[in-house]
């Protein structure tokens, strides 16, 4: 049984390899997983830090974890082992070395991927760590040989007993025997008899076996067992042999791994012909991306087959020169090409690979494990609660900077040969985005900085693509600048690059370097959307150089795109950028009004969109945006000496906000309004009284962007939103209903400054608040002419108003007077009018006929039919 101390160790060794945990695992979960005291735990861990054997994060909580591994491992020439393939690798190497004897292992894949390569290198790793004795037997046996004699192959596998068929003269030992305390490697095992599969299955399973015919004894023994094949595993095995194979290890095509795994293994075969050859090649970067492309069912196999064709090909006619110059044209006939899914950017020229005898220097190989090792504990060691994150950033930095200066001069041909090839391809490639991003935005990256891009890109490519930054980290990184971040996601969008990476830390690192550019404060921002290829594209690329600034990002759409297409490009992007000093949207056609109401919900601030989009367009608004104008002033200048419909959408406040709408006009809502303003002081809440009417079409029409901010609305009738709360005065004045109206301001205001606010609105919805509404007339007659009016209303509704309806046609009414007697109305009514309206209009007549009369006044149709909505709305 193992001690405490190792059983932490190893635990900690498993859950890292079975798992994400990169950045490392906290005492209480290691703890956890092994059922120990947490004190306990710490002590043995904190021990084993001591001798160097775990290292220790600066987080809260402490992280453990392993040193980056500074043995040579064999794996290490298996290409993707530390990219695409690495849980695969990890796989093996935890198979491999289980104790007692291993875990059986399948590999699955097509033919030529490296089913078999991979073995040997599991084989040698065994014996790299001592997990089998340097001369430990392996056995290696394809089952095709024999798929058409079973019993054969049964006598190989197993051996057999004298007399167990004619010839057997005497007893022999099979396979397995031979195997004993080592490797048996059984090839296309889907070629293994059902009955020869339940005979291993035995022997997997319990260790022992028969020869072919023994009956009643059996023998024993033990191997580690690898198995490959290239059918589907759940259709040509037994079910209960299948089962008893636990990892299963998937092999990709050649065409399904990353562009630069591919690379690697191009780059590799050809260094096998120069070496072979005696001669360096010059091979055309046109030949490397058809050899990108391959398409055969060899994968591997058939590609060394193209190479080594190819360099024959070239050395054919070249014997005479030093160095040979392979091209496109020296390709076998036969050889497929598939659609060049991704090239190197049109990369043209030869990529150089030397005749470079030089075997690879094992103390580079120790000085680049060393180095990553620094540049993981430098990060893994802050604290990412107290140091700064962008300091962090740039300590990794320099640490790349340092290693990439050490390595040029430090190390051997044979480990910088690699590295040089992927720096060759990532010098152009780097060149060339850059002159992208100049090109599209207006914006020039000094050369010490494409220098300091492509030192990261290369390291994260070839020397460390297991750099990642931890949630704690990622978290608190910042990308507070629009451009910066743009132009960021612009680079690495087109640069070449291998999935393996931890994509959140290689942007982190190249926002970081980009801080020198040192962009401006967020201000406008603006957009471009035009069908085509590249028209948004030009437009921009043409307004963005004149302004001199990356003014206008480009959205080049497919001429079939639908709207929601479009739509969903767009405000994908919004999301990812600060909108809160408003967007301009320039389109080249489409309907404003489709684009506006699903973008209009993604912004925080304020939004113009303008159709028509033409160049002059786009010069003349990018001008005004490069002036940093505010977004009010943009609008108030737009030039409309051009044809373009224009559509701007602009929002009632950007801070939390109180709507408050009266269906008795704007005065009520603006006492109300007074109301909450003595009460609420110095909170940080806008109030904000809105014409009832426009409200209402806002709500009804679900067209609630401009209301964004807007945490409650408070009105004097009967409104319904899905989004807002609404909170009619009849729940403030109605005392079992203010309890509604408190829990809904709850989170916003005090219990205190609720409960003012409640008994200042019952005060004001009063009759003595009806008076202090009226500006010169006598409270007392209006409000007893405007009761007898009430009381005839009544009768002809067949209804008896309860008080908050009467409170509230008291007000309307009364106030309607004086504010009809200083000609002042709530506008004439347009919409078409039903059968009801007409009806009441035609009463109302004789109920108000006395007030006219008194009044010199008229009521007009629309003031009755407001009227006519109270009462209704309070049903």
């Amino acid at each position: 049984m193992l001690k405490t101390k190792d059983a932490i160790y190893h635990k900690l060794n498993d859950l890292l390899q079975l798992s994400s945990l990169d950045g490392g695992i906290s005492t209480e979960a290691i703890a956890a997983q092994l059922e120990l005291r947490i004190n306990t735990t710490s002590f043995y861990l904190n021990q084993m830090v001591k001798e160097g054997k775990l290292i220790k994060t600066k987080t809260r909580p402490v992280l453990f974890r392993l040193p980056i591994e500074s043995t040579i491992h064999v794996f290490n020439e298996f290409i993707g082992s530390g990219g695409s393939l690495k849980s695969q690798i990890e796989q093996c190497k935890a198979a491999i070395s289980y104790p007692p004897n291993g875990i059986p292992i399948i590999i699955n894949g097509d033919s030529g991927v490296g089913k078999s390569y991979l073995v040997s290198l599991i084989h040698q790793y065994a014996i790299q760590e001592g997990i089998l004795d340097p001369g430990a037997p392996f056995i290696e046996l394809n089952c095709a040989d024999y798929s058409n004699n079973p019993e054969l192959l049964s006598s190989v596998l197993f051996g057999y007993v004298e007399g167990a068929f004619t010839g057997a003269n005497r007893k022999k030992e099979g396979l397995i025997h031979k195997a004993q305390n080592g490797i048996l490697f059984l090839d296309e095992i889907h070629r293994l008899s059902y009955e020869n599969q339940e005979k291993l299955f035995i022997f997997m399973d319990k260790g022992k076996f028969r020869r072919l015919g023994q009956s009643e004894e059996w023998d024993t023994g033990n191997a580690r067992f690898l198995f490959a094949t290239t059918a589907d595993l759940e259709k040509s095995l037994l079910a209960t042999f299948y089962r008893r194979i636990p990892i299963r290890i998937q092999l990709p095509d050649f065409n399904n791994r990353p562009i630069f795994e591919r690379l690697d293994l191009i780059e590799i075969l050809f260094r096998k012909e120069t070496h072979q050859i005696g001669k360096s090649l010059q091979i055309d970067w046109t030949l490397i991306n058809k050899l990108l492309h391959v398409k055969s069912s060899g994968n591997i196999g058939m590609l060394r087959n193209c190479i080594q064709t190819s360099v024959a090909n070239a050395y054919n006619t070249q014997q005479s020169t030093d160095d040979l110059h392979v091209n496109e044209n020296h390709l076998p006939s036969n050889v497929i090409i598939g659609e060049f899914a991704h090239t190197f950017h049109g990369r043209q020229g030869f990529l150089t690979i030397t005749n470079n005898q030089e075997e690879t220097d094992l103390n580079s190989v120790q000085f680049i494990h060393e180095y990553k090792e620094r540049i993981h504990t430098s990060y893994l060691n802050s604290d990412f609660f107290e140091d700064n994150p962008e300091d962090i950033l740039d300590s990794i930095i320099l640490g790349i900077q340092e290693f990439n200066r050490l390595f040029q001069t430090d190390t051997s041909g044979g480990v910088k040969a690699p590295y040089h090839i992927k720096e060759q391809i990532l010098n152009h490639e780097m060149v060339t985005v850059t002159s992208l991003v100049s090109t599209l935005y207006g914006v020039k990256i000094l050369a010490e900085m494409i220098g300091n891009l492509k030192e990261i890109f290369v390291y994260m490519l070839y020397i460390d693509n297991h750099l990642s930054f931890s949630k704690e980290l990622s978290n608190r990184i910042i990308y507070k600048n629009n451009k910066q971040f743009n132009i960021t996601k612009k680079i690495i969008e087109n640069i070449t690059i291998d999935s393996s990476i931890h994509q959140p830390t290689l942007f982190a690192l190249i926002y970081r370097v980009l801080d020198g550019l040192h962009f401006p404060d967020n201000g406008v921002e603006g957009i471009l959307v035009a069908h085509g290829n590249s028209m948004a594209t030009s437009i921009a690329e043409v307004s963005n150089t004149l302004c001199g600034d990356y003014v206008f990002e480009p959205f080049d759409v497919p001429i079939e795109s639908s709207h929601e297409e479009i739509i969903s490009k767009i405000t994908s992007y919004l999301r990812q950028i600060d909108t809160q000093k408003g967007v301009v949207l320039l389109v080249d056609m489409g309907s404003l009004q489709k684009l506006y109401e699903p973008i209009k919900n993604h912004l925080e601030g304020e939004l113009i969109i303008v159709s028509n989009l033409t160049t002059l367009m786009a010069i003349n608004f990018g001008f005004k945006i490069k002036s940093r104008k505010p977004f009010y002033e943009i609008i108030e200048s737009t030039d409309h000496s051009y044809k373009a419909d224009v559509k701007y959408y602009e929002q009632i406040t950007h801070r939390k906000n109180i709507i408050i709408s009266c269906i008795s006009g704007i005065g009520i809502a603006e006492k109300i309004k007074n109301i909450f303003s003595d009460v609420l002081g110095e909170e940080d809440i806008d109030l904000v009284t809105m014409d009832y009417r426009e409200l209402k079409q806002i709500i009804t029409s679900n067209n609630i962007a401009s209301l964004k901010g807007t945490q409650v609305i408070i009105t004097t009738s009967s409104l319904q939103s899905n989004s807002i709360p609404i909170i009619n005065i009849k729940n403030i004045i109605n005392e079992k209903e203010s309890l509604k109206f408190k829990e809904s301001l709850m989170m916003l205001l005090p219990e205190t400054k609720l409960k003012q606010i409640v008994a200042s609105i019952v005060k004001a919805f009063s009759v003595e608040g009806i008076k202090n509404h009226l500006k010169f007339l006598n409270p007392d007659i209006i409000i007893e002419e405007t009761n007898d009016a009430i009381i005839k209303l009544e009768t002809y509704t067949n209804r008896n108003f309860e008080n908050y309806l009467r409170l509230n046609l008291l007000m309307h009414i009364s106030i309607m007077v004086e504010r009809l007697l200083l000609h002042e109305t709530n506008g004439q009514s347009d919409c078409q009018l039903d059968q009801s309206q007409i009806d009441f209009i035609s009463m109302s007549k004789k109920i108000f006929m006395d007030i006219e009369e008194k009044y010199r006044i008229e009521i007009p149709q629309s003031e009755l039919i407001l009227i006519n909505e109270i009462i209704e709305n309070s049903v």
